[in-house]
């Protein structure tokens, strides 16, 4: 920390003498001046924590020493020397807002302990002024980064830095691409006298954004080229700090209107740490500006990759769908056909006529099932017990089963409480996932068909959840690449197994408000579970 600096005017050349050999002791500069012309000099030139004059010098200069240093530096610490100790000086004294009187002749310890206290002072009231304007910063911030928008926020910042600084002008300017030139993003007030300095004095203003902060008030410490600047610009104060601004160079400035008091320490703290936040504000909302062009990409993306997904569908759906009623068409097509030649007897007729029945009644049986696939019927209703109706598809199918050389064991848990159901779909779902199961394993293989109470356990109590239905085949279990099964219409474990199998299924058991999963089973093949809501009592 740099050592504090005392200006001390008198015209005893011993005093000033004095106090430069004790005060340099304690490592405080002083700057001695024996008359008040060349100290309003220094005052006008060089940053002072203190002023230690003898009152007979404010007699000479009619206290102008004094209206300038207030003026020009209004922190500084004022000391009055004097060999009147009387009620009438100290009034003055007071009058004048000095921080010490030192009465004459005084000893090395009364000057020392005089001035370091006029210097605690000035601490006191720098760090004072420092608080109270860096304790509005907090609510600045909060607005600054919860802002989002960067045209928005560009306005917020130069409105926050007007309103806690109080100033004629404030202006965020950015470096404008591929030339050597700032372009003025937001600004508040008249920007002209601005303008015209970095238009007439260019290498001036950039030799100072480039380097450093810019603080110059036209009375008081700073760079004269500045300060005879600011008369040509009529103005009484300039702050200028460099920032980033969305990866380019910039600045934010500052002025007062000739007239007003100049800028102090703490407002050029402020600034400094107003332009740091507005630079990391700016930041966020450029990075939340990405986050939401990439989110917008995203869902784009989602939304072309959902209906790509439905197209190819519908794609898949049409073409089995085809395949589907081709087949019958094209027989009963062709049994017709034949049915009609003149040289056929009566009985071969009748033949091809059976045969084009069949195939007509397996149209009209494809186009039920695909009724069934998002609408199967609700009526009809009742408490059905799901180990009465296993018996009965298995019986339904014990000769394709025998000719696909499968067995299938079962393991009904007794006791089972009874679901709310069309029996008959509950038979299909079961059947088309049986069928599934053999088609899975065309060197035939064997099934297992589980029932049983669904227990879930509640805070250390186990509560019955409806029952269980698990189908486990031998098979292959799922295609290479697949990673789970999707109930679309016509898809299917193998690709020559049923169409229409898993979709109907999955229809049903949804319409009855269960739930069906392919799920890890004991083996590689695939394993079906069937969760059904327990039947209330009609």
């Amino acid at each position: 920390m740099a050592d504090p600096v005392v200006l001390v005017v008198d015209d005893d050349t011993s005093v000033l003498q004095r106090c430069q050999r004790v005060l340099d002791e304690a490592h405080i500069r002083v700057i001695p001046e024996l008359n008040s012309a060349q100290a309003l000099q220094t005052l006008g030139s060089v940053a002072l924590d203190a002023v230690l004059v003898d009152i007979c010098m404010l007699h000479f200069g009619e206290t102008e020493l004094l209206t300038s240093a207030r003026k020009s530096q209004p922190e500084i610490a004022i000391v009055l020397m004097t060999g009147f100790d009387t009620i009438e000086t100290a009034i003055k004294s007071l009058r004048h807002g000095v921080d010490g009187l030192l009465l004459k002749p005084f000893n090395n310890t009364d000057l020392l302990e005089t001035v370091q206290a006029a210097l605690e002072n000035v601490k006191a009231r720098r760090e004072a002024t420092r608080l109270r304007a860096l304790r509005p910063l907090f609510l600045v911030n909060e607005s600054l980064f919860s802002e989002t928008n960067l045209n928005n926020l560009a306005e917020l910042i130069v409105h926050s830095v007007s309103s806690q600084l109080r100033c004629s002008f404030v202006g965020l300017y950015r470096r404008m691409p591929d030339v050597d030139a700032f372009e003025a993003i937001a600004f508040e007030g008249d920007p002209r006298p601005v303008n015209a300095c970095m238009a007439q004095h260019h290498g001036l203003f950039e030799d100072f954004i480039s380097k450093r902060s810019l603080w110059v008030n036209k009375v008081g410490p700073g760079d004269r080229r500045l300060q005879d600047l600011l008369d040509d610009l009529h103005l009484s104060a300039v702050m200028c700090v460099p920032m980033v601004i969305l990866d380019d160079s910039g600045f934010l400035v500052v002025t007062r209107r000739m007239g007003d008091p100049g800028f102090q320490q703490a407002d050029f703290e402020m600034l400094v740490i107003l332009a740091r936040q507005a630079s990391l504000a700016l930041e966020n909302a450029h990075l939340h500006d990405q986050l939401m062009a990439t989110i917008q990409r995203l869902e784009r993306t989602r939304s072309a990759m959902t209906r790509a997904e439905k197209m190819a569908s519908l794609g898949r759906m049409t073409a089995s769908i085809a395949h589907e009623i081709n087949n019958p068409l094209q027989t009963l097509s062709n049994c017709l056909y034949l049915a009609n030649r003149k040289d056929l007897s009566w009985q071969e007729r009748e033949i091809y006529i059976e045969k084009a029945q069949g195939e007509l009644d397996l149209l009209v049986q494809t186009f039920h099932t695909m009724l069934d696939l998002f609408r199967p019927e609700a009526r009809d209703r009742r408490l059905v017990n799901v180990n009465d109706l296993i018996p009965q598809v298995l019986n339904l199918l014990r000769t394709r089963l025998e000719m696909a050389d499968v067995q299938v064991h079962t393991h009904l848990e007794e006791n089972l409480p009874p679901i709310l159901a069309v029996d008959s779909q509950i038979q299909q779902a079961l059947i088309n996932l049986i069928i599934n199961a053999v088609e899975a394993m065309p060197q035939g293989g064997e099934i297992w068909i589980i029932t049983r109470r669904r227990v879930q356990k509640d805070r250390d109590r186990e509560t019955d959840d409806g029952i269980e239905i698990l189908i486990e085949d031998t098979g292959l279990g799922l295609p290479a690449g697949s990673k789970e099964i999707t109930y679309e219409p016509f898809a299917s474990l193998s690709e020559d197994g049923s169409r229409f199998g898993l979709a109907v299924s999955y229809g049903i058991v949804t319409a009855h408000q269960g739930t069906l999963n392919l799920i890890e089973g004991n083996g590689l093949g695939a394993c079906f579970q069937i969760i059904l809501p327990e039947g209330k009592p009609l």
